[in-house]
Protein backbone atom coordinates (compact mmCIF):
# COMPACT_ATOMS: atom_id res chain seq x y z
CA UNK A 1 0.00 0.00 0.00
CA UNK A 2 1.45 3.61 -0.93
CA UNK A 3 2.30 6.13 1.51
CA UNK A 4 -0.85 8.12 0.53
CA UNK A 5 -3.20 5.41 0.63
CA UNK A 6 -2.42 4.64 4.38
CA UNK A 7 -2.96 7.87 5.58
CA UNK A 8 -6.21 7.91 4.29
CA UNK A 9 -6.90 4.46 5.59
CA UNK A 10 -5.27 5.37 9.20
CA UNK A 11 -7.83 8.44 9.38
CA UNK A 12 -10.20 6.41 8.94
CA UNK A 13 -10.16 3.67 11.00
CA UNK A 14 -9.45 6.72 13.61
CA UNK A 15 -12.59 8.03 12.38
CA UNK A 16 -14.62 5.08 12.72
CA UNK A 17 -13.18 3.88 16.22
CA UNK A 18 -13.93 7.22 17.71
CA UNK A 19 -17.66 7.37 19.55
CA UNK A 20 -17.44 10.73 19.52
CA UNK A 21 -17.60 11.09 15.95
CA UNK A 22 -20.56 9.04 15.40
CA UNK A 23 -22.47 10.77 18.05
CA UNK A 24 -22.08 14.24 16.45
CA UNK A 25 -22.54 13.04 13.01
CA UNK A 26 -25.83 11.94 14.28
CA UNK A 27 -26.68 14.96 16.28
CA UNK A 28 -25.50 16.90 13.13
CA UNK A 29 -27.34 14.80 10.46
CA UNK A 30 -30.49 15.29 12.73
CA UNK A 31 -30.39 19.13 12.92
CA UNK A 32 -30.16 19.53 9.34
CA UNK A 33 -32.85 17.18 8.75
CA UNK A 34 -34.99 19.31 11.34
CA UNK A 35 -33.94 22.64 10.21
CA UNK A 36 -35.25 20.99 6.65
CA UNK A 37 -34.74 24.17 4.36
CA UNK A 38 -36.57 24.66 1.21
CA UNK A 39 -35.51 23.35 -2.20
CA UNK A 40 -34.91 25.83 -5.19
CA UNK A 41 -37.54 25.95 -7.18
CA UNK A 42 -37.33 28.04 -10.34
CA UNK A 43 -39.81 30.83 -10.31
CA UNK A 44 -41.27 29.51 -14.12
CA UNK A 45 -42.26 26.46 -12.04
CA UNK A 46 -44.23 29.04 -9.05
CA UNK A 47 -47.53 28.54 -10.74
CA UNK A 48 -50.65 27.01 -9.94
CA UNK A 49 -53.53 24.83 -11.68
CA UNK A 50 -53.98 25.83 -15.27
CA UNK A 51 -51.11 27.99 -14.95
CA UNK A 52 -48.87 24.94 -13.98
CA UNK A 53 -50.23 22.72 -16.61
CA UNK A 54 -49.66 24.84 -19.91
CA UNK A 55 -46.34 25.23 -18.59
CA UNK A 56 -45.60 21.68 -18.40
CA UNK A 57 -47.26 20.92 -21.70
CA UNK A 58 -45.27 23.93 -23.57
CA UNK A 59 -41.93 22.33 -21.80
CA UNK A 60 -43.25 18.81 -22.45
CA UNK A 61 -43.74 19.70 -26.49
CA UNK A 62 -40.94 21.51 -27.00
CA UNK A 63 -38.59 17.88 -26.46
CA UNK A 64 -41.03 16.61 -29.28
CA UNK A 65 -43.22 15.09 -26.16
CA UNK A 66 -47.28 15.01 -27.12
CA UNK A 67 -49.42 15.42 -24.44
CA UNK A 68 -53.26 14.74 -24.21
CA UNK A 69 -55.41 15.92 -21.57
CA UNK A 70 -57.94 13.52 -19.93
CA UNK A 71 -61.28 13.86 -18.06
CA UNK A 72 -60.33 10.94 -15.79
CA UNK A 73 -57.67 8.38 -14.86
CA UNK A 74 -60.48 6.06 -16.19
CA UNK A 75 -59.64 6.94 -19.95
CA UNK A 76 -55.91 5.90 -19.22
CA UNK A 77 -55.39 2.69 -21.58
CA UNK A 78 -53.86 -0.18 -19.51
Amino acid sequence: MNEAKSAIMERLRQALASEDAGEGRRRAVDARLARHEPVLVPARARVEGEARIALFTEMAEAVQTEVQRLDSFAEIAT
